[in-house]
């Protein structure tokens, strides 16, 4: 899940030297260029999808509460 072109060569490995399917499901309007020539499939994430699986605002663990950014 990702539209980050940073991602290119380990992707690229899996697929080549793994010789592993590689199915990428990217956030945003359309997916970069350089990862979908890696991909032996794409699909967009419909926004409420996305919305519908963030964690909460807040949280709080054993150290105490913390927060997601705003724009998140």
């Amino acid at each position: 899940m990702t539209n980050d072109s940073d991602l290119c060569e380990p992707i690229r490995i899996v697929r080549d030297e793994l010789r592993l399917p590689i199915g990428i499901f990217y956030p945003d309007k359309s997916l970069s260029r350089q990862l979908h020539q890696y991909a032996s499939f794409v699909k967009p994430i419909r926004q409420r999808i996305l919305q519908n699986s963030q964690f909460p605002p807040a949280l709080t663990d054993s150290t105490g509460a913390f927060h997601k950014p705003r724009s998140w």
